[in-house]
């Protein structure tokens, strides 16, 4: 076994070193684990074993540089080359071994010595999206289903379980209604309709940036779970088609023929932060051979808040006809309304399946 040691830094001081050893894959304490500290002071290293909690405490060491190797049989033996005693308070430390060869194994967490994990996710994305829809007396608000891809990022906090990183989406929907009800003539209001009809058909892309910290532990062997929460921007591309064509009597009683239509669009790219919570959980598969890291099949259930604001359209392409019963043109037709403004309200629910990688 070779050493990389460096000399001691300071003397005089003292202080305990508590090193606890647990199962990479389900956090549970390894007992009977040797560790073995060497130091350029040391006559020879120091072996021990942890207890049942899977740790043992080293008292008084001087303050200087240190190293230490965890190892057992059936386990992968992990090697801190240069660690430094301050001296100054006493200092506990975690290592992480696994039941496999040593290159997969979690390395000890010291600050500037451990292996920052990292992981990553990408999949498919089915939500619910609530969005309005404007008609006078209408239905208001509705849930309107929506697709769309999603990957995240995210890296280990110090030797913590939690997690920092960003995500960005892809969110579409395209959907469409109609009405028979309550069909009434807003231009011309002398005219007494009778029977009508409007449709409606709205698309959007939205496109969300997040930044997002998450909770993740691992529960077994195969399967993590971690809840999160974070902030969003978004960027929104909207068009709206709306047209309604109606049978009316003029005061003359004679049957009039009209259509009000008009098609809107725009992007707005919302700077104001929306929110977002989520829950999933993971399979894992396994190693990835020759690659290195894990990876699995996880699903994420998400909520995202987003307060309503104003779209503005550009709205010059509305057009307003009128014609008699025999085809003639009455002579009443209208173009551009001028902008228009429409709300838009991204509040969503989502479950995002898709595989799941990790490495460090």
């Amino acid at each position: 076994m070779s050493w990389i040691l460096a000399s001691v830094a300071l003397a005089g001081n003292v202080s305990d070193l508590q090193v606890i050893v647990l199962d990479a894959r389900t956090d549970d304490p390894v007992e009977g684990v040797s560790l073995t500290l060497s130091a350029d002071h040391f006559e020879e290293p120091d072996v021990r074993l942890t207890d049942g909690e899977g740790s043992y405490s080293w008292s008084e060491l001087r303050a200087g540089t240190y190293a230490l190797e965890v190892s057992a049989d059936g386990w992968s033996t992990v090697k801190i080359d240069a660690y430094t005693m301050l001296g100054e308070e006493d200092q506990a430390r975690t290592v992480f071994i696994d039941k496999v060869s040593a290159d997969t194994a979690m390395p000890e967490k010291l600050p500037g010595d451990y292996t920052r994990r990292y992981a990553g996710f990408g999949g498919v994305s089915y939500g619910l999206y609530e969005f309005p829809w404007f008609i006078e007396d209408g239905p208001g608000y509705i849930n309107v289903p929506g697709t769309g891809v999603y990957s995240y990022f995210f890296a280990q906090i110090a030797d913590s379980r939690w997690y920092a990183g960003f995500g960005v989406g892809a969110n579409f929907f395209n959907d469409a209604f109609s009405s028979t009800k309550q069909i009434r003539n807003e231009v011309n209001r002398d005219l007494e309709t009778q029977a009508g009809v409007y449709t409606s058909q709205e698309s959007f892309f939205h496109l969300p940036i997040e930044a997002n910290t998450s909770y993740v532990w691992r529960w077994s062997k195969f399967f993590q779970s971690w809840v999160g929460t974070g902030f969003s921007i978004h960027l929104v591309n909207y068009n709206y088609v709306d047209r309604q064509v109606g049978i009316s009597n003029d005061a003359n009683g004679d049957l009039v023929f009209w259509q009000d239509a008009f098609k809107e669009g725009g992007t707005s790219f919302r700077t104001k932060p929306g929110y977002q919570i989520f829950a999933g959980t993971e399979f894992i598969f396994g190693k990835i051979p020759r690659i290195g890291g894990e990876w699995g099949l996880g699903l994420t259930t998400k909520f995202q808040t987003i307060s309503a604001f104003e779209l503005q359209q550009v709205g010059d392409t509305f057009v307003y006809e009128e014609k008699n019963e025999d085809g003639s043109n009455r002579g009443n037709d209208l173009a551009d309304r001028g902008p228009q403004f429409r709300e838009y309200d991204a509040d969503n629910f989502s479950l995002t399946l898709g595989l799941t990688f990790h490495y460090k």
